[in-house]
């Protein structure tokens, strides 16, 4: 699988730099027909890799036993696709690159909640985490000292008291913060991404301009940008809570990850916003496309970090919908 991203990532590299020498990548440039067939080409290679390292994956996934844990895992090897997918809309059809960006966004938040329920799998489920964890922590250790991770470090100690844990051991209480701070995300990611769509297609399709609907826009971005401050902050310190304890399951891997297809999630969505008011479309071009390739690498990524032996194994063939159930 490593092999077929390389190899994949190493045509489109080739292929990116003679298309960024002739500033041929245009995203949605139907002025001209050959550019904007080359630039489609390059997108569906990129696309194409990703699909195949995932669907490959998928299938090996769907030969575990019905779990929870598989759930998590089919669900979050999605992510590099969906990713891909948006990439490859941006090039193709940029109209649609905005409304691609609320699937993203969901997929996002999904990620990030299925993440932090994985680590609380791998322990053992929610009582065994807060067993385990009470036992290993000293008298008065958790609190201040664990939650200083970032994105806000050791500036915790500023925050009102909700981000700080008061208690002396980690107890259920603990978790269920954790819990919750992570899975609000879930809920206000898409509210707050479909406002901003709608914001966005009237005032650059519909060309409807109040200032009203800027200040709205604001609004979500800012609140969607504090909970997914709240959302990491909690990922961030179960992770380090966690970590001694899952080594052997390479959480660091899992975590990296993660964070790197984040990382291409939100320089994916600058480039929508750049294409918005294009100063150069053949450079944002160029960019998009590199992003691409790094989401077909971090499939690749994403694969490795969540084995197969970690389910337990093939046991038996298993139908696409079975995963879907309650397990």
């Amino acid at each position: 699988m490593i092999a077929c991203s390389m190899l994949t990532s190493l045509l489109s590299s080739t292929l990116i730099k003679c298309l960024a020498n002739e500033d041929i990548i245009v995203h949605g440039d139907r002025r001209d027909h050959a550019r904007y067939l080359l630039g489609l080409a390059v997108a569906s290679i990129l696309l194409a890799g990703t699909t195949v390292l995932c669907l490959s994956h998928q299938r090996e996934l769907m030969l575990a036993p019905v779990s929870p844990r598989r759930k998590y895992y089919i669900l979050m090897h999605l992510f590099p696709f969906v990713v891909a997918a948006s990439c490859w809309f941006q090039v193709a059809v940029p109209e649609l690159a905005v409304g691609t960006l609320l699937v993203q966004e969901i997929w996002e938040a999904l990620a990030l909640h299925y993440f932090g329920l994985t680590i609380i799998d791998l322990m053992g489920g929610p009582e065994t985490t807060v067993r385990i964890l009470a036992q290993r922590e000293p008298q008065g250790m958790f609190g201040r000292s664990r939650w200083c991770v970032p994105p806000c470090c050791c500036a915790v100690a500023l925050l009102p008291c909700a981000f700080r844990d008061g208690t002396t051991v980690f107890n259920g209480a603990a978790l269920q913060k954790m819990r919750a701070m992570i899975e609000q995300y879930c809920y206000v990611a898409p509210i707050a991404a479909s406002v901003t769509t709608l914001l966005d297609f009237n005032t650059h399709q519909r060309q409807v301009h109040f200032e009203g609907l800027f200040q709205v826009e604001l609004l979500m971005q800012l609140l969607q940008s504090i909970s997914m401050f709240c959302c990491l902050q909690a990922l961030f310190t179960l992770y380090r809570a966690t970590h001694d304890v899952l080594h052997r399951f390479k959480t660091t891997s899992k975590f990296l990850s993660i964070k790197l297809l984040i990382l291409l999630s939100l320089i994916q969505k600058t480039l929508v916003v750049s294409r918005m008011q294009p100063r150069n479309p053949g450079i944002v071009g160029v960019f998009g496309a590199m992003v691409a390739t790094m989401v077909d690498l971090s499939e690749a990524l994403v694969n490795s970090a969540f084995p197969l032996k970690e389910l337990g194994g093939p046991l038996k063939p298993a139908s696409l919908s079975s995963w879907l159930l309650p397990a």
